[in-house]
């Protein structure tokens, strides 16, 4: 297990456990506080593209304002769009735990 994997308790942000890469301010690890990420990485979507910032609002606005049925479409909870925003979408996962059919996923 690679350092920057190794669970450890954050004083840094909102999560009793974090594995380093989720602390925005990086001070959990030395190592990883020292590399010059660039910019972009770093900054928060309005910073990078607010044209796709303003329409994600205006979208959220409208689904808000109005019920949709159609089948397909539904409001998520905050719990369901903070998993889907998570670092896990940094991966491609398939398969079950221990039967995974690409390397590189330890949970």
């Amino acid at each position: 297990m690679s350092s920057t994997s190794t669970p450890c308790r954050c004083a840094h942000c909102s999560m009793s456990v974090c594995l380093f890469v989720c602390c925005p301010c990086l001070s959990c690890s030395p190592l990883l506080a020292s590399v010059q990420w660039p910019k972009q990485l770093k900054a928060p979507l309005e910073e990078v593209d607010p044209e796709i910032a303003d329409i994600i609002e205006l979208e959220k606005a409208r689904q808000w304002k109005g019920l949709e049925l159609i089948l397909s479409e539904n409001f998520t909870s905050l719990s369901v769009m903070q998993a889907v925003g998570s670092i896990m979408t940094n991966k491609y996962i398939e398969g079950y735990p221990g039967a995974r059919y690409y390397g590189g996923n330890e949970y």
